[in-house]
């Protein structure tokens, strides 16, 4: 709840101050990189035949990315996550992810510039023990601090794909971080 509130605090913040800047940034050829964090509350981890494994947990997520802008409004590139899993029940793990995403910006002439966007990646570390990849959707917004800066605000949908015994698990969050931009 502390993160959730953080977060309120930092875009309202954010707009107050922004109303002066807008979506220049995004222009074909700019860099992005965003480093993001997120606060999940996850499922729990079940076998096939319904055995539970592990119960749910509170999980932190710290996501970096670098942008390709290949229009004012399609955005793609890498993106790297570290987690930290504290479940319910059981000893706290560490893992992580690495893959591609996807964004469409949308036009905007003022401060505020919402977007959508995915992502595939290969989990690695402990998490690849139950499952192999996992694949996203997001949606948020982003509030332009300056012409080359932005706090950005998502929700998303992430799901895990389980290995052999294992089922899939849905994660849903709210992710918040900074983005600067650079080149061009």
């Amino acid at each position: 709840m502390k993160f959730f509130r953080f977060t309120v605090v930092a875009v309202a913040a954010t707009m107050l101050f922004a109303g002066v800047f807008n979506a220049a940034a995004l222009k074909e050829g700019t860099n992005e990189l965003e480093l993001t964090f997120s606060y999940t509350d996850n499922d729990a981890i079940k076998l096939t035949d319904g055995t539970e494994l592990v119960s749910g947990s509170k999980d932190l997520t710290l996501d970096g990315l670098w942008g390709i802008m290949l229009s004012n409004n399609h955005e793609v590139g890498p993106v790297l996550t570290y987690s930290r899993f504290d479940p319910d029940k059981g000893s706290t793990t560490e893992a992580g992810s690495i893959g591609g995403f996807y964004r469409y910006n949308f036009e905007s002439s003022g401060s505020i510039i919402p977007f959508v966007g995915a992502f595939a990646a290969k989990n690695f570390g402990d998490l690849d023990d139950v499952f192999s990849w996992q694949a996203e959707g997001h949606g948020g917004i982003r509030v332009m601090a300056s012409d080359s800066a932005a706090v950005n605000v998502q929700a998303f949908y992430l799901r895990n794909f389980g290995k052999s015994d294992f089922d899939d698990q849905d994660v849903y969050g709210i992710r918040a971080g900074l983005s600067i931009f650079f080149g061009k």
